[in-house]
């Protein structure tokens, strides 16, 4: 790869005007015919510009980092490939940092990490349940100094969180599930889930709006350490059948969930959704292909990665100006064969 000074030898100017004149074609300085002969060239002998020392130069290193404590589910992979087309787009490279999950301690030691790398920006996406200014003073700290970030979808609790934020409407998840349901002529509904963490509170929480609202009484499922997992939705139906069996609908914490659930009824000769109908949540791709196809509440990716792209971007334009915005956004009901009309009878 040719460099700026094989550039200016070739030319017969100085190193210094052909990086002027390379950073900025158009520059005052020098005359036209010196600046085509300085474009010529570099394109002649491929010159590519160090975008790392430019950004060096310019106290920037155009790189935007991720901090995230897992990307195992389907939707995660899908938000951080999407991230990084996004991130990329805006000429800007991306890097991902896993950090370990459970304490405050372990968020903020990977926001450090990150920020020492030199990132103009980060999106964080964790899954902290702890409530108070304690367990969020590294964003105010962050808020306070004007580092641009993005708290991205994280399913965390944002009491007292004051920076910058898009996430999914987690309640509204639940209620439509059950508002699907109702719609549908089902009464007995049942939720299954992990019972922990703030993801559950939020879907748990919009299941018994809904079911309060119709005047429905709660009939929540789980088992001690759930998950949301296969094998936990299997065990969940195995380990309640009478309760189950009380049922003619179930909406569940995640697709998978709902795939180890459908599972376990298969085996008991409840047929899905003639005795029982399903509801996932995610949106995985396993769910449009198994039989019967699922039922499911989906985050709208795109509208999430891409909101918290322009919002980060904003905030970068804006560096050190304390701003402060929460943007949610809502999920989508996709129908498919796992759920239809109540059957009137007796118990399954």
């Amino acid at each position: 790869m040719a460099t700026v000074n094989e550039i200016a030898q070739e030319v017969g100017i100085s190193k210094s005007s052909v990086y002027q004149i390379l950073a900025n074609p158009e520059h005052p300085r020098y005359s036209p015919a010196t600046r085509q002969r300085v474009k010529k060239q570099a394109v002649k002998m491929g010159y590519k510009p160090n975008l790392l020392a430019k950004g060096l130069a310019e106290g920037k290193t155009n790189t935007i980092g991720f901090v995230a404590c897992s990307v195992s589910c389907e939707a995660g992979r899908k938000k951080l490939v999407k991230l990084h087309d996004l991130v990329n787009d805006r000429g800007y490279s991306f890097s991902f940092f896993m950090m370990k999950a459970g304490s405050v301690e372990n968020e903020i030691a990977a926001i450090d990490e990150m920020r020492a790398r030199g990132m103009d920006g980060l999106v964080i996406s964790t899954q902290m349940s702890q409530v108070g200014k304690e367990a969020n003073r590294h964003f105010f700290r962050l808020n306070e100094q004007g580092y641009p970030y993005v708290l991205f979808d994280s399913g965390r609790n944002l009491s007292d969180f004051g920076g910058y934020c898009v996430t999914l409407d987690r309640v509204e998840a639940g209620r439509m599930a059950v508002e699907h349901l109702c719609e549908l002529g089902h009464r007995r509904i049942g939720f299954i889930g992990p019972q922990t963490g703030e993801d559950y509170r939020q879907k748990e929480q919009g299941y018994a709006l809904a079911m309060q609202s119709h005047g429905l009484g709660l009939r929540k499922i789980t088992i001690p350490d759930m998950s949301a997992d296969y094998k936990f939705g299997y065990q969940g139906v195995m380990e309640n059948i009478e309760a189950i069996r009380e049922l003619t609908a179930l909406s569940c914490y995640s697709d998978k969930i709902a795939v180890g659930a459908i599972r376990a009824l298969k085996e008991l000769g409840i047929s899905v959704p003639g005795q029982i109908a399903v509801v996932g949540f995610d949106n995985d791709d396993m769910g449009e292909m198994m039989t019967p196809s699922l039922t499911t509440i989906a985050p709208p990716v795109d509208q999430l990665v891409q909101t918290t792209v322009d919002l980060l971007f904003e905030r970068i334009q804006s560096y050190n100006r304390p701003m402060s915005r929460h943007i949610e956004i809502k999920p989508e009901l996709i129908i498919r064969e796992s759920t239809g009309p109540v059957r009137p009878g007796k118990k399954l």
